[in-house]
């Protein structure tokens, strides 16, 4: 069979891979009841708003009159109920601006301009019909991902191989990602605009240099910024592919050394060490949570003029620790001294109840001196909670002002004598208080370990463009502290893995079945398999850089699920684990983890050997498919 044949054959392939799409996509469009997605009714007032307003809405706009018009609507559909959050039902008349959700006006507003086009002729038509519209958009752009898909499976596997078909065939069989992108969001667009970036890209760093190539790649890189801030990242990715792309072959790894290199340059520039570590930096001063003073190192809170919040500092006790003091008496001290005269309060825990309401355990006041005094007190904690936390604030109301220093801070189980003074061993972690043996909870205690912070100049930059970035910032560096905070990356692969396969009705509706996820999961480990044992034979050095810069899409689209999550308070309060739509821009590298060995086993097997295999993966996938079209069946009583 000639070249040409063969051609002909992939195509025809395809063909039957979009329709497959297009009857999946159309089986969501319509299987989904109104606004049962993710944000919907946020989404379509944006497009409402720019279908019938005469100006373009800015941040913090909306419209009352059709809020009330989306509310009556979710009232009529049911959302409360399958939501269940009946409760809500009762009290959103009483609010304003009307509660239809998170309004999301004020988003980057490519995808909301496209979508408001039909809307502008529909504008007679009922709300229902409108966003039904809507979804027909969000369908057409996900078959435009497939066809994107095709093509980026043949830039990067070799021809006639079987990756070619299979990569676009498992993407419209996923029914996660089927589901979501037949909704009305913005996702969709910023999967099909991060696609086409991670596809010039490998033509350009494939093919060389090329003006055009690279025209075309900071047109798409433009068309990133105006779609979604989830894929802003990969514009600073595709800047790396136009860097790359004037090295050859036999200098690309300069190219990589230089990059990394940058990349460290610009940790110094940002950074700079003398925080305490394992304290999370709820304070705006630019001094350094650690200091040297006449009684050693010290625990430093400083309080001035400039600051206008409640300064203080929080440490997570970890989870194992949880269980051993739930419904006991704890004892909390330090040496503390700092401005005199001024009254300040002691060390104090606060307590995130299994309901995610916030306690905070008072203590007792001090009045500080200018020498170290040892403060302790008793806590009776409760016999059930999610966390516990130890927070230093030596001033409750914001206008306080002064500087306070701790020094050892220690935390026992049991009712010590607060008259005594526990001592502790070289590093603090343990000691005998009272003539009794005790471990002590607070780590870091001796204040031998720094971490880094940001530089004040940087911190400047923060409060100049968004006051809010600062304390973001602080969430990233708290995530070092891996023993108080890794119980939040665990949960968040989770749910990333989880929502990627298929967990419907705003992430609240599991797949049936008796420990469903575990199959995805026994088949995710074995396509890692098949895919580390097949990409050892046939990873050529050329594929080297191309794959290194494919990964970055991967690292950026964790990095921003991950850094969302924790920058909604998810260590100090309700937790909130990010859904797979975060990752979706970069589906095309996480689902070639899967796709590659299996396509790679079916290709060097004999013909009919061949068409076992792909039958029986096609089949998993139906089954899974199945699966969760009878969960939405039931679930929505339809």
């Amino acid at each position: 069979m000639d070249l040409f044949a063969k051609q002909i054959i992939q195509r025809k392939i395809f063909f039957v891979v979009l329709i497959i799409g297009l009857l999946h996509g159309l089986v969501y469009v319509f299987l989904i009841p109104p606004w049962q997605h993710y944000d919907e009714p946020g989404h379509f007032e944006y497009v409402w708003m720019i279908a019938n307003h005469d100006t373009f809405p800015e941040k913090g706009e909306y419209d009352n009159e059709i809020r009330q018009d989306i509310l009556d609507s979710l009232k009529m559909n049911h959302f409360f109920s399958y939501q269940n959050i009946e409760y809500l039902e009762e009290v959103v008349d009483t609010i304003d601006p009307i509660w239809i959700g998170i309004t999301q006006v004020g988003d980057p507003p490519l995808y909301y301009t496209i979508a408001s086009i039909p809307l502008r002729i529909l504008k007679n038509a009922s709300l229902e019909t409108q966003l039904y519209v809507t979804r027909f958009l969000s369908l057409i752009i996900f078959l435009l991902i497939v066809w994107v898909a095709w093509q980026f499976a043949k830039e990067i596997s070799p021809p006639q191989h079987p990756f070619r078909y299979l990569l676009p065939l498992t993407l419209v069989l996923i029914p996660g990602f089927v589901d979501h992108l037949t909704a009305l969001n913005n996702d969709g667009m910023a999967v099909l605009i991060n696609s086409l970036v991670m596809l010039s890209g490998i033509r350009l760093l494939k093919y060389g240099k090329n003006w055009s190539r690279i025209l075309l790649l900071v047109l798409f890189s433009i068309l990133a910024f105006y779609t979604k801030s989830s894929i802003w990242l990969s514009i600073i990715i595709a800047l790396i592919a136009i860097f790359l792309s004037f090295f050859d072959y036999k200098r690309q790894w300069i190219g990589i050394t230089v990059i990394v290199l940058f990349f460290i340059a610009n940790l110094f520039i940002l950074f700079e060490m003398g925080d305490v570590a394992f304290w999370f930096r709820n304070t705006r001063q630019t001094e350094n949570t650690k200091v040297n003073t006449t009684y050693g190192s010290a625990i430093q809170i400083d309080v001035n003029q400039r600051n206008f919040q409640t300064n203080s500092l929080y440490q997570t006790i970890p989870l194992k620790e949880n269980d051993s003091l739930k419904n006991k008496v704890v004892t909390l001290g330090a040496w503390i001294w700092g401005t005199p005269d001024k009254e300040a309060s002691l060390p104090f825990l606060m307590i995130l109840t299994n309901d995610n309401e916030r306690i905070f355990l008072d203590s007792k006041k001090i009045e500080l001196t200018l020498e170290p005094v040892f403060y302790a007190t008793h806590f009776q904690l409760p016999d059930d909670f999610q966390r516990l936390f130890v927070v230093l604030q030596p001033f409750v109301a914001s206008e306080d002002q002064g500087t306070v220093y701790y020094q050892n801070p220690v935390m026992a189980d049991g009712e010590f004598p607060i008259s005594s003074i526990p001592a502790l061993d070289s590093d603090s972690l343990q000691g005998t208080w009272y003539g009794t043996s005790f471990e002590n909870m607070v780590r870091n205690s001796s204040l031998k370990k720094e971490w880094p912070k940001f530089r004040p100049e940087i911190v400047n930059i923060f409060a100049i463009i968004d006051p809010r970035i600062s304390e973001a910032a602080n969430w990233l560096i708290y995530s070092l502290d891996i023993e108080g905070t890794g119980w939040y990356i665990q949960s968040t692969l989770e749910r990333l893995f989880r929502t990627f396969w298929g967990q419907f009705g705003w992430g609240n509706v599991n797949l049936i079945g008796h420990k469903p996820y575990r199959i995805l999961l026994v088949f995710s480990f074995l396509s890692l398999f098949l895919f580390m044992i097949f990409t050892k034979k046939n990873l050529k050095k050329e594929r080297i850089l191309m794959s290194f810069w494919l990964l970055l899409f991967v690292f950026a689209s964790l990095f921003f699920a991950w850094f969302t999550g924790i920058s909604m308070r998810a260590y100090f309060g309700k937790s909130y684990a990010p859904v797979a739509r975060f990752i979706y821009p970069s589906i095309f590298v996480i689902i070639s983890f899967l796709v590659f060995g299996w396509s790679s086993w079916i290709a060097s097997l004999a013909t009919n050997k061949k068409k076992i295999l792909l039958i029986i993966y096609i089949l998993f996938f139906m089954f899974i498919d199945i699966m969760a079209i009878y969960t939405n069946l039931l679930y929505y009583n339809l």
